[in-house]
């Protein structure tokens, strides 16, 4: 896979670190020698990059290749803000890898985890092949089989396969990255369980990944940085001599559990008011987001300009007071619709805007929605607006609603005009070179103008 799509999934799926811009600070760089790259020239060896970079990224590129699988433990822990990191999942394990020329090599993670700080630690197993996952749902006593692990497992999937580990699958990774990356850095030399590492930091897009490679040229410690956390991957002990074969990566029912598709895999079709096809209600147990293929008959945003709008898929949730919202009684009112999450950064970033649009409009018939999603306690979103003192209306379990919407980043915004039609629909947010609001402010604006306001 190329790296450059590995950096696109980084920042819209529903990662809680998604969408940041990422940053590589003056902690990252040791000198000047950091160059603007050229994917046409490719390799490590074109000009501009440093002789010492290119030997440190041909040293790493050789250990990785020379071995059929390794075998690490590892920790996985996010670091930075504390209010932030606290929320967010970590793990720790073994991780295997067999990588291949491809690129679509098989990677197992088996250990125990916890999703926040004071979270309850629990099991996970999960195995990457090509196009498909499988993993172990304890909860249910199932093992299931599907896109990308969901639930529970999800959250460890994310801690634990970062995209810069998931280009390990592949051989020569180092080079591949360089290839593909605007600038190549070194870093300041760091300490991993006692090894000095070299480090080597790669920007692509709005992503810095960064390695710490020890002398026996594997990496140590893998991190993805964000401007206020970070994501941090150590690996120690690598064992190269387990020669691990494919069944090594397949996972077996333990006595009493099942095998199952994750929901996504057997979708069920039925007709919405606007009489195309979305995906029926089907989400796992424990509220994860089911990973669904998009229908092409799935409604999409249009302008309000053209003939024939689409009409917005109808919803039904409840408020954290037991209060019934439905789509179909806000006709008449311009909606504006949040998918968001407690344990996503970037939703947390843009909530402070999202009070402020609700406060501009109030008395004017314009309603916003809060739909938070893949929630495992649905305490957790009221608890988060009454902390921070916001009071625009939120809906819990809406999960499936994000499916009909074709959500795949988070937060993802939403705007339906007076006629339920679809009007415009923004994914992720920064307060830099994302932001939402002023397209949904003007689309307000313009259709309170058309209702006389």
């Amino acid at each position: 896979m190329s790296w450059r799509r590995i950096a696109a999934a980084s920042l819209c799926v529903s990662v809680p670190l998604a969408g940041l811009s990422l940053a590589a600070g003056s902690a990252w760089a040791q000198d000047d020698r950091s160059v603007r790259t050229d994917a046409r020239e490719g390799g490590s060896s074109r000009p501009g990059v440093s002789s010492e970079m290119r030997a440190l990224i041909e040293r790493a590129d050789r250990a990785w290749d020379a071995m059929d699988s390794v075998v690490f433990e590892f920790e996985a822990n996010p670091k930075g803000m504390e209010q932030v990191v606290t929320q967010m999942p970590r793990a720790k394990g073994e991780i295997w890898f067999a990588p291949n020329a491809e690129g679509t090599g098989l990677v197992r993670a088996a250990g125990t985890g916890s999703v926040g700080e004071e979270g309850e630690s629990a099991a996970f197993d999960i195995v990457w092949d090509a196009s498909r996952a499988t993993w172990l749902d304890h909860e249910n006593k199932r093992v299931m089989r599907g896109a990308r692990p969901t639930g529970y497992s999800g959250q460890m999937a994310m801690t634990v396969m970062l995209p810069p580990a998931e280009g390990l699958r592949g051989k020569s990774p180092f080079a591949a990255l360089a290839a593909e990356a605007e600038r190549v850095m070194s870093g300041p030399a760091v300490e991993v369980d006692g090894e000095r590492c070299e480090v080597m930091v790669f920007m692509i897009g709005q992503a810095g990944y960064r390695f710490a490679i020890a002398q026996d040229g594997l990496p140590r410690q893998v991190t993805v940085q964000f401007p206020i956390v970070s994501q941090e991957l150590v690996l120690r002990r690598p064992d190269t001599s387990r020669n691990l074969s494919e069944a090594a990566f397949e996972i077996r029912a333990p006595e009493g559990y099942e095998t199952a598709m994750a929901p996504d895999q057997r979708p069920q079709m039925q007709p919405n008011r606007g009489g195309t096809t979305t995906q029926r209600r089907r989400i796992e147990p424990g509220g994860a987001q089911p990973v669904v293929e998009r229908p092409a008959e799935t409604p999409r945003a249009t302008d309000a300009s053209r003939p024939t709008a689409t009409p917005a898929p109808e919803f039904e949730l409840e408020t954290p007071e037991g209060e019934t919202v439905r789509l179909s009684d806000l006709r008449g009112r311009v909606v504006v619709l949040d998918f968001w999450g407690t344990w996503c950064l970037p939703c947390k970033l843009s909530s402070p805007l999202v009070q402020k649009l609700h406060e501009d409009y109030e008395g004017k018939p314009v309603t916003v929605l809060g739909l938070a999603v893949r929630e495992r306690d649905l305490s957790k979103p009221a608890e988060y607006m009454d902390e921070n003192g916001y009071t625009y209306t939120i809906l819990l379990e809406a999960d499936d609603v994000a499916t009909e919407y074709r959500v795949r980043a988070y937060p993802s915004f939403v705007v339906i005009g007076p006629e339920g039609e679809l009007l415009h629909m923004a994914r992720g947010f920064h307060p830099e070179n994302n932001d939402p609001f002023p397209k949904i402010r003007e689309l307000i604006d313009e259709h309170l103008a058309k209702l006389g306001e």
